[in-house]
Formats: structure tokens, C-alpha cells, sequence
């Protein structure tokens, strides 16, 4: 089988219901762009452009006073699975990421997949391509679809 799927990073959260936020969990190589704790909320805004229902936010605000990890996430033709993506400057050039998130059935865990530089320019487009790569994901992570 000739695998297709883009290069990723992973990050395995676990749900602390008391406090409210996914806990990252220790891994060999620790990814900064992603904080220790993320919180999904249902978005407050009428003027998120995506549409998105959910959003995902770290607890960590930089000098004004913006959270440092935010996106929305727009529902997959998958229970469970949602994409987004993340905004960076390199060298003053900006540059999209992918990122998709699979929640466990019991919302007790949360695996995140980061495609660094790697999206697509509109939303429609975003969430084809979330949809495409999905089951290659659940079939290499041996994920519950």
C-alpha cells in the first residue's frame, strides 16, 4: 500500500473535565507552537469568517492580550474529527497550517495532527482535503472511525 499522507506532527491530549481543559501529554519531542492546555468552546463571535460553531484556544495570551493558539473548527464528514488551521510569519512571510483534530468517542481524549505549511486557500477546499486524508490517518494511528 503506497502511503499518500502528508507529513505531520502528532500531540496526544487528555480531557481534564474539573478544570475544563485537554492536558498535553509528555513526548520525546515537545511542539512549542502547541500549549500545554487547550480549551474548546462554542464560538462567541458572529463574525468568525469560517462559520465555524467550536473553536480551540490554548489559555495563553501574548501582549495584546490575543491567545496564542486559536482556530475554529469546522466539522468533517467524520464523528468526531474536525479541521482548522493556524496563521504563521516566517522571514515575514505568512504561511497557512492544517491542523486536525480527533476527539475519542467519550471526549476523553484528544489526538492532534499539525501539517506544517501545508492547507488550503479556502474553506470548502480545507475541509475536502481534511476529508481526504482522515482515513488514511484513522487507518495509521489504528483510530476508532
Amino acid at each position: 500500500m503506497i502511503n499518500n499522507t502528508p507529513i505531520y506532527k502528532t500531540m496526544l491530549y487528555v480531557n481534564d473535565a474539573q478544570k475544563g481543559y485537554f492536558i498535553k501529554q509528555p513526548s520525546l519531542i515537545n511542539y512549542k507552537l502547541f500549549p500545554y492546555q487547550l480549551k474548546v468552546e462554542e464560538t462567541q463571535q458572529s463574525n468568525i469568517k469560517n462559520n465555524a460553531r467550536l473553536l480551540i484556544r490554548g489559555n495563553e495570551k501574548n501582549k495584546s492580550g490575543n491567545y496564542t493558539f486559536f482556530t475554529g473548527m469546522l466539522s468533517t464528514s467524520f464523528k468526531n474529527w474536525y479541521c482548522g488551521n493556524i496563521s504563521q510569519y516566517h522571514k515575514g512571510k505568512k504561511t497557512n497550517s492544517l491542523i486536525l483534530f480527533y476527539f475519542s468517542v467519550d471526549y476523553s481524549i484528544l489526538n492532534v495532527f499539525y501539517f506544517s505549511n501545508y492547507d488550503k486557500s479556502s474553506i470548502d477546499m480545507r475541509i475536502q482535503l481534511a476529508n481526504n486524508i482522515i482515513p488514511q490517518l484513522i487507518l495509521e494511528n489504528r483510530m476508532v472511525a
